[in-house]
């Protein structure tokens, strides 16, 4: 009895354990922009007020629209400076830019995630009671794309396998991770696996099996690349994803064991005569599979690069919606919390300068940290007049808190809450709705990576080894 449970039912347990915890734990791309929000598109020349009835009726509250904003309390000297400069006020220019796409044909209303689920609700009522067709940034249907390239990167490496059952018994754990963690990463990480456990098969059951996986170098690289590209769809996914090696290990003992108890029934068993060493490293085969392996990860790369993922209507493949990315110092059009801090800044201080020094090229300069605003007063002590500098502002710290919290406990939804809500300093800059699902930089240096490495592992064996024995 406890031979039977070390023998099969152990392993069988390990590996239907983590099958469920793939379930369990799955993950399903959003394809969110901004968080905290959900991005609602309509045609640009749509009703304002019937966009908001809708929304409205379906229950979503606190929605940023452009029409819901309101201009700070400037200075009457600051309106005068604006008049002045034929009307131009490049912050609320920037900030306006936030509710059009790209081209100009789309209007944007910003959806708190309190109101996720009322939504999509109020894309059927623009649709039935208004004739106005919608899109949202998170897709809700499946992203098969990713599943079917790694399904067929298992079927290519099953044809080219020479231990078709030993293989199809690991691999089918990384393929059914990607099918419960249907992201680019995810993708790349299960065909670099993939690949991995066909360089391994190759000495099943071959003397010095064991110690020739040890010491394989080449493979320890792919399965170390496919852990960390794991990790990039999230701490949870690659933990799973290391479970995923447990999984295929315990099937693996599993169908050892089994052999071995097939075996028993003859008297004779043949064995294969050539050892691990004999079958060494690499072969044609082998390079073959690194160009899968490469294609596969290509493919990712232009899915994830070109990929429209809104959840209804049609056209949203053509649509680019402003996104926050790495922030960079580079001047955009978009404004931003630091032109935001700015223009509170000049709000304050413009009526307290002296007009003298105040000019439309440095009325709206940007201030430097630790700047001062004073005010002379004068008051009368013992018969005569003194003055005294009182100060009226400070640009620090304490004064961007001070911002901050005027923003969040407005009565309105402001475009500003929108910006705090991502909790990190950004830039902004158009994107379509797929680039949100998965961190966009992240992803593409893993597709990138997972694209270039098996063609330079297989450019090393081509060039160093090509007279070495058993290597091509």
């Amino acid at each position: 009895m406890v031979d039977f449970v070390k023998r099969y039912f152990a392993p069988a347990f390990v590996a239907l354990f983590v099958t469920v915890l793939f379930v369990v734990l799955r993950t399903h791309p959003s394809y969110k922009l901004w968080k905290g929000y959900t991005v609602l598109s309509v045609p640009r020349d749509s009703d304002d007020v019937a966009v908001s009835n809708a929304l409205l009726e379906a229950g979503c509250l606190d929605v940023i629209s452009l029409s819901a904003q309101r201009g700070d309390a400037a200075s009457a000297l600051e309106s005068i400076l604006l008049q002045n400069a034929l009307g131009f006020d490049s912050y609320e220019k920037g900030r306006s830019l936030y509710f059009f796409d790209r081209d100009g044909k789309a209007r944007l209303y910003y959806v708190p995630d309190a109101h996720k689920n009322s939504v999509k609700t109020a894309t059927e009522l623009l649709e039935r009671n208004y004739r106005i067709s919608a899109l949202l940034d998170s897709g809700s249907s499946f992203p098969w794309m990713v599943p079917i390239v790694v399904l067929a990167v298992f079927a290519a490496f099953l044809w080219l396998s020479e231990n078709r059952i030993v293989f199809a018994a690991a691999a089918v754990f990384p393929v059914a991770f990607c099918f419960c963690n249907p992201l680019h990463a995810a993708g790349a990480a299960a065909s670099i696996e993939i690949y991995a456990i066909f360089l391994a098969q190759k000495v099943w059951r071959r003397r010095g099996g064991t110690e020739f996986l040890l010491k394989n170098w080449c493979l320890w690289i792919f399965c170390a690349a496919s852990l960390l590209a794991s990790f990039a769809t999230g701490f949870v996914g690659g933990i799973l994803f290391l479970l995923n090696f447990v999984a295929s290990a315990s099937a693996l003992f599993l169908l050892l064991n089994l052999e071995e108890e097939y075996e028993r029934r003859f008297p004779f068993v043949p064995i294969l005569i050539r050892d691990a060493k004999m079958v060494g490293r690499m072969n044609r085969r082998s390079v073959k599979g690194m160009s899968v392996c490469s294609c596969a990860a290509f493919l990712l790369l232009v899915l994830f690069l070109t990929g429209a993922n809104f959840s209804s209507g049609k056209g949203g493949k053509d649509l680019y919606f402003p996104a926050p990315k790495v922030y960079n110092d580079k001047p955009s059009e978009f404004a931003s919390l630091d032109d935001f801090f700015v223009r509170r800044w000049n709000a304050l201080s413009l009526e307290y300068r002296p007009l003298a020094e105040i000019s439309l090229a440095n009325a709206f300069a940007r201030p430097s940290e630790g700047d001062v605003v004073t005010q002379t007063r004068y008051e009368k002590r013992n018969g005569e007049i003194h003055a005294s500098e009182q100060v009226v502002c400070i640009y620090d710290e304490a004064f961007r808190k001070k911002e901050v919290a005027s923003v969040l406990n407005a009565d309105y939804p402001a475009l500003e809450k929108l910006w705090l809500a991502q909790g990190r300093k950004f830039s902004t800059e158009y994107a379509s709705g797929g680039s949100g699902a998965e961190g966009g930089e992240i992803a593409v240096a893993v597709l990138l990576a997972a694209m270039f490495l098996p063609l330079f592992v297989a450019f090393y064996f081509i060039l160093i080894w090509r007279k070495v024995r058993n290597v091509l």
